[in-house]
């Protein structure tokens, strides 16, 4: 037993001496560390103004409801020259109470079929009442006539003043003030118009010297309809026409944007020039959930850009009001030669009380003055 256990040590020391005196065995390589890929190139990153036209272009069509719009007139062609892939669908609606009442039902029952609007500025007192619209700044910083809240922008003024026909009244005979209005030489020979719901705020703001003075104005105007026992009509282009027939001889109070074109045409009609010719907005917006969001911004960008607000304002026959497209619109350069002084009242006028006065005012107390002369 001795002997065994003799060899099996030994066995197991010279197993030690020969594993110290072999060769020493290398470490495993350490596997290389990958080279860099090469970066791929990124897609350049498109613009603000590149996205929205991408993504205009996949909308294909933007939807803007407004009216007295002229079908394939100078605005709609220049927005269609400069993006064709977009489809510029228009409703012309009778009146912009009656599109906001239209909107209003829509809504109710999920539906939004208009992206953008143009109505009169005293109108978006509704449509932000009723919260149909969404704020949205395009390229109209600095300009004038933009109401500090933001809810829309002015992009055009229409003026207000009296038109007469030229065949039946003299320069020398035509009202020089509003006070002249009020003559009793007027008689059975004028007209006035229940359209036009701002006037009573606007020459309320003139006549307090520019604070509203609503007492003094319907005052006034009571006494315009005394005196004169107009002839009641709705509308402009109605009126203006049988102005320019002859069958009455002053309009007491008229939208500009028909008048002018009609004087440009060569009818026999004038504006009499009094103290200030009060403006109304074309205000344009935002609808909540427009279903071509993008079409949508890129149509009030091109509205506020130069070449499209003088392109609008060509159109409607109305004051630009880009500074740059001002100098070149027609409307701005005929009311400098004809003297008549535009004051374009605070868009901030517009507030639901003030407002809501006006209307009932001029659809409702006016005419129902008139209606019993």
């Amino acid at each position: 037993m001795k002997k065994i256990g003799f060899t099996v040590t030994l066995f197991l020391v010279l197993g030690l001496v020969l594993a110290a005196c072999a060769a020493p065995q290398k470490p495993a390589p350490v596997p290389e560390k990958p080279a860099a890929a090469s970066p791929t190139p990124s897609a350049p990153q498109l613009t603000r103004d590149q996205q929205l036209i991408e993504g205009a272009k996949k909308e294909g069509e933007v939807v803007l409801w407004t009216h007295s719009w002229q079908v394939g007139g100078p605005a709609q062609k220049a927005f269609e020259a400069k993006y064709p892939s977009i489809k510029l669908t228009v409703w012309d609606a009778s009146r912009a109470t009656n599109a906001i009442a239209r909107l209003a039902e829509e809504a109710k029952i999920g539906r939004h079929p208009a992206d953008v609007v143009i109505f009169p500025d005293v109108d978006f007192v509704a449509l932000a009442e009723m919260g149909l619209h969404q704020q949205y700044e395009g390229n109209n910083k600095g300009w004038p006539s933009q109401p500090s809240n933001k809810q829309y922008i002015n992009i055009a003024d229409g003026a207000y003043f009296p038109m007469y026909n030229t065949d039946l009244v003299s320069a020398a005979e035509a009202p020089k003030s509003f006070n002249d209005l009020k003559s009793s030489k007027w008689r059975g020979r004028a007209a006035i118009s229940s359209s036009g719901r701002s006037i009573p705020l606007l020459t309320a703001y003139i006549m307090g010297q520019e604070k509203v003075d609503f007492e003094k104005a319907e005052t006034f105007w009571n006494e315009v309809v005394t005196n004169t026992r107009p002839r009641l009509m709705s509308g402009y282009d109605g009126p203006l026409g049988l102005l320019a027939a002859g069958e009455f001889a002053i309009l007491l109070m008229s939208a500009s944007s028909t008048a002018t074109e009609m004087m440009w045409r060569g009818a026999p009609l004038a504006g009499a020039a009094l103290e200030a010719a009060p403006t109304c907005g074309h205000a344009l917006g935002l609808l909540k959930d427009a279903p071509h969001p993008n079409a949508a911004r890129l149509l009030i960008d091109f509205f506020t850009s130069p070449e499209g607000n003088l392109a609008y304002a060509n159109d409607r026959a109305i004051i630009a009001l880009s500074p740059e497209a001002a100098t070149k619109a027609r409307a701005n350069r005929y009311y400098d030669g004809l003297g008549i002084k535009i004051l374009s009242a605070p868009a901030d006028l517009n507030t639901p009380e003030n407002s809501a006065r006006s209307s009932r005012y001029w659809s409702l107390d006016m005419p129902r003055l008139a209606g019993s002369r």
